[in-house]
């Protein structure tokens, strides 16, 4: 996780922390009137569009994780029953591509 990501996930992300958010809002609306409830609705936004973002990097990551179970146990499969290394390696690298292909899909 990139330290800017930390830095969402500590302000916008759903944590104790994310209460901030709340009082800085309530804050700007209370002292600003309409450009203070403009910022609160802002914030109210990058909160969600955070949220939807960290759901889509959770999903990513339990898909790497299942689609990269599913290669090794094929490659696994593979090299018990096939004795020809070259064979071994053409397969494994040939499912390996396809696996890097799906991520970078993602």
């Amino acid at each position: 996780m990139t330290q800017a990501e930390v830095f969402l996930k500590n302000i916008l992300g759903d944590t104790h922390q994310g209460r901030l958010i709340d009082k800085l809002g309530n804050f700007a609306t209370e002292n600003f009137g309409d450009q203070g409830l403009q910022f609160f609705n802002t914030l109210t936004a990058a909160q969600v569009l955070y949220q939807l973002y960290e759901t889509k990097q959770e999903r990513k990551s339990a898909a790497r994780t299942v689609l990269g179970k599913v290669t090794i146990d094929k490659i696994n499969a593979f090299c018990k029953s096939e004795k020809n290394v070259e064979k071994q390696k053409e397969f494994a690298a040939r499912h390996l591509a396809i696996y890097e292909l799906a991520m970078s899909q993602c």
